[in-house]
């Protein structure tokens, strides 16, 4: 019986947090990176989210320029935890964005009352909904820094905020592993800090590198000099993907291991 597949489908249930009020029209929100010209969501709108909810973002695109969006704080230096930095190709009603979010990213909007902006350019928001997403499919009891669907093709990049790292103490784990649903290892994965300079390279899966490579997941062991590579990160990490001869895939999850978990000592394994 446990082998069998469980084949359930959960419908998705979404709670409009933004233009709440307003069902038979919509209220535009132009995007800037200016402090007080983002669009606003009070921590109350997040009271009974957990890990895993996401963000639908609606709106549609400006301009010819870049479009960009993050989740950040009043000061728009400042990035929510699990953050990422999006490039926006289609928006729309029947094409949103999504942001999944994170214990930490909960934590620092509730707990530590910094609530929700969105800052962006090139972009205009008109509704934003708070929906169920991937509730319960985090990997506890690790740590999710970041969760969501990041399509890996071609030398694709995730660019995550430095603020994922700031807010644990990164000696107190053992190794950070990246989920994804490529099936396979005939794919590179490379980390960088800040930029794609030789130099600021902090690991790769080439040539038996330190980023060890299985099926569904990849791990790097946090040595004292990956350690060192992480926390001296000032903007954002970059985690670059390549398919290599096989499908594109998403990358799903990113997770700290811990050296230490109460009551089970042999629950997980590292590959190195």
């Amino acid at each position: 019986m446990l082998c069998l597949p469980l084949l359930v489908t959960a419908q998705e249930t979404c709670t409009k947090i933004y233009d709440e009020g307003n069902e038979s029209s919509w209220t535009d929100k132009v995007l800037s990176y200016t402090q007080g010209q983002d669009l606003f969501l009070d921590k109350s709108k997040f009271s009974s989210a957990v890990a895993g909810n996401r963000l639908k973002i609606y709106g549609f695109l400006t301009g010819d320029g870049d479009h960009k969006l993050y989740l950040g704080e009043y000061d728009p230096a400042n990035h929510l935890p699990g953050s990422d930095y999006r490039d926006i190709g289609v928006l729309s009603g029947e094409n949103p964005v999504y942001f999944y979010l994170t214990q930490d990213m909960i934590d620092a909007i509730v707990t530590s009352s910094k609530d929700c902006r969105i800052f962006g350019e090139g972009i205009t928001v008109n509704r934003v909904d708070l929906c169920t997403g991937k509730a319960g499919a985090l990997h506890d009891p690790f740590r999710t820094i970041w969760t969501g669907y990041f399509w890996a093709d071609s030398w694709s990049t995730l660019k995550m905020f430095k603020e994922a790292l700031s807010v644990v103490t990164l000696s107190d784990y053992k190794a950070v592993r990246f989920y994804y649903e490529a099936g396979r290892t005939n794919i590179t994965m490379n980390l960088f800090g800040d930029d794609f300079e030789e130099e600021s390279r902090i690991a790769t899966s080439e040539n038996d590198g330190a980023i060890h490579l299985t099926p569904t997941c990849a791990d790097l062991e946090l040595t004292d000099a990956v350690i060192s590579a992480l926390s001296g990160v000032t903007r954002e990490l970059y985690i670059q993907v390549d398919k290599g001869t096989g499908a594109a895939f998403n990358l799903t999850d990113i997770v700290l291991i811990p050296k230490n978990i109460d009551g089970c000592d042999n629950c997980f394994h590292v590959i190195y």
